[in-house]
């Protein structure tokens, strides 16, 4: 997880997005969180100097780190501004998708847009289902998304830190 996550970070600091979508998925405290927030980090820290070095024509590039989870609440209030600010961030995290709690699946027709929209923006996704689950819990659009110009990095049989 640590290399892709570094060459991750390379690939974003000059703005060369193939692939563009980095997915961590595994159990529960294997470090997904903890690596995506370290590159969430890296970036807003240095977006100016990656800017600078010419890699970004279009101005420093933005982030945004949302908790899937929390953002889905926002959706059962009727916001949807988040959707908006989505697409154009120039590097987003999704936290714990698949942890959120809605019958109606409201947010997985939001995410599929988001996925959708962002295809060949740097974006990272963490969750805690296994890959070959996605298309039945999440949906087949959505699985497919996952898929496409990323890298998966699957911990699923890593052990979590706090049973060591």
């Amino acid at each position: 997880m640590a290399t892709e996550a570094q060459h991750f970070a390379r690939r974003w600091f000059h703005n060369q997005p193939q692939p563009s979508l980095l997915v961590l998925t595994g159990v529960s405290g294997c470090g997904k969180t903890h690596t995506a927030k370290g590159l969430f980090r890296f970036a807003l820290q240095s977006s100016y100097t990656a800017f600078q070095k010419g890699g970004w024509k279009r101005g420093i590039p933005s982030t945004l780190f949302l908790s899937w989870p929390e953002t889905t609440d926002t959706f059962k209030a009727g916001n949807y501004g988040v959707v908006d600010d989505c697409f154009k961030e120039g590097l987003l995290v999704i936290d714990d998708i698949g942890a959120e709690h809605d019958p109606s699946r409201n947010s997985a027709d939001k995410l599929c847009q988001i996925l959708t929209r962002r295809e060949r923006k740097f974006t990272v996704i963490t969750t805690n289902i296994v890959p070959s689950a996605w298309p039945e819990r999440f949906d087949v659009r959505i699985a497919d998304r996952l898929m496409r110009n990323s890298v998966v990095v699957d911990l699923s049989d890593a052990t979590s830190y706090a049973l060591v």
